[in-house]
């Protein structure tokens, strides 16, 4: 089919007396096209296009040539008025082989240095990716390129829901992917949770600011904003349900929706879920858990004052935490971390962490545990979590035995075989190796 369209111009030329263009010849300067790579191949047939000074029909008609797989499918897909137009095919095969301005964009963010690289080759790469990321986005001043870098940053930062939503609209300006942005969260109504979601951060951060920084919140801060609106979930819907207001699921998962609009009668919001004033009801006390409840010693980081305290052992706790008067806690013992801690209401509340040093039996060294104003347990400092403890509840016990699927062979006796040597013979014959003995000798014995 090729072939044909290469004959058929060829005759027309000839016919209308112009001059022909010879094909074979110039077929042997093109390049050969590589599906991995088909942006190489482009920039060597450019390169080769302008020395001879070939206009947009040749140009085609030498592509056609060359076109194998994909790029082939994709150019006889154009119309016969298409193919005429050297950017048309060449937009049209590139799109065949998904090299849009987006697969330029993560191929520069997600480029990574191979170990046969050398660092001049990996930073040719890095600048190549980016050159043809800007061509592909059609970028030819430095306010295009800001443009460019602005829109990617905050593509970055809103959720990846609405990001993709952006992408699909092809925008080029930032203003643009912002009034778009607001027409998703607004049409998709996902602005109340996510308000929700943000006053109770800055409640709870002003409460526990206020009681240990003199008013100023410890959460407020370009570090801190930044993993804050990772709170909600991914895709721009909160985690609160609008027709009931309850936690955990969204409208469309509501159960009271799906009962028949039969609206239970406890309250859907409790206030303790973003709350530990010790106010809210009777703390327990410490008898249930004393034998859980041990001696430590604890300290900032650097500091020689030592503060002796009683921690709890809670292997239900993920995460640790320590009362915020026990140490002066300030910005500067701030990992800029924090977690999200979860009760029974199955709220969220973030915690930031702090680093300082804890000796006990059971964890020595610099650790990193939430603060909070108050704890559910009167009279203890310090609950110890599981990301501390691990697996060790008593400093008396041995650690839990651990099963495995493999035999454990072991040279020579064991620890109680070398302590009690005549409970454990290492000369002990089974009734099956006496059997066998036994059948061996009867045997010796019989041809002698």
């Amino acid at each position: 089919m090729v072939n044909f369209h290469i004959k058929q111009q060829m005759r027309v030329s000839l016919k209308s007396g112009q001059v022909t263009f010879d094909v074979g010849a110039n077929l042997r300067l093109m390049p050969r096209l590589n599906e991995r790579d088909p942006d190489t191949f482009f920039t060597l047939f450019e390169r080769i296009a302008d020395a001879k000074n070939w206009p947009d029909a040749d140009k085609t008609l030498m592509l056609q040539c060359v076109l194998t797989g994909r790029a082939q499918d994709a150019y006889s897909a154009l119309s016969a008025s298409d193919c005429r137009s050297y950017a048309k095919v060449k937009s049209a095969v590139l799109k065949a082989f998904e090299l849009v301005p987006e697969a330029y964009s993560q191929r520069f963010r997600n480029w990574g240095k191979s170990d046969r690289q050398t660092n001049v080759e990996f930073a040719r790469d890095l600048l190549s990716h980016f050159n043809r990321w800007c061509s592909a986005a059609s970028v030819e001043s430095f306010e295009g390129l800001c443009e460019l870098m602005v829109l990617e940053q905050f593509k970055n930062s809103i959720p990846q829901r609405i990001a993709t939503y952006v992408s699909e609209q092809k925008v080029t300006t930032v203003h643009r992917a912002a009034e778009l942005a607001d027409d998703f969260v607004l049409t998709h109504n996902s602005g109340f949770g996510e308000v929700r979601v943000a006053s109770e951060l800055r409640r709870t951060s002003n409460n526990y600011g206020s009681s240990r920084y003199g008013g100023q919140s410890s959460i407020v801060g370009p570090a801190h904003t930044f993993k804050a609106s990772r709170v909600r979930d991914d895709g721009g819907r909160s985690g609160l349900c609008h027709y009931c207001h309850g936690a955990g699921h969204w409208k469309d998962q509501c159960p009271v929706l799906r009962s028949g609009n039969k609206r239970k009668s406890y309250p859907t919001a409790p206030a303790p879920a973003l709350s530990c004033s010790s106010a809210q009801g009777p703390v327990p006390e410490c008898g249930d858990f004393e034998p859980f409840i041990v001696n430590a010693v604890v300290s900032l980081v650097g500091s020689e004052e030592r503060v002796p305290i009683k921690f709890l052992r809670d292997t239900g706790a993920k995460h640790s935490f320590i009362l915020g008067s026990v140490l002066p806690f300030s910005p500067a013992t701030e990992t800029r971390e924090f977690i999200l801690m979860r009760g029974m209401e199955m709220g969220l509340v973030p915690v930031l962490l702090h680093s300082m040093m804890l000796d006990c039996d059971l964890v020595q060294g610099v650790v990193a545990v939430g603060v909070r104003p108050a704890l559910p347990v009167d009279g203890v400092a310090l609950i110890l979590g599981n990301d501390l403890a691990g697996s060790a509840v008593w400093a008396s016990l041995p650690p839990s035995p651990v099963v495995t699927p493999k035999l454990l062979v072991t040279v020579g006796p064991d620890e109680c075989g070398r302590k009690y040597p005549h409970v454990f013979p290492s000369c002990a014959v089974t009734r099956a190796q006496l059997l066998g003995l036994l059948q061996t000798w009867l045997l010796v014995e019989s041809k002698r």
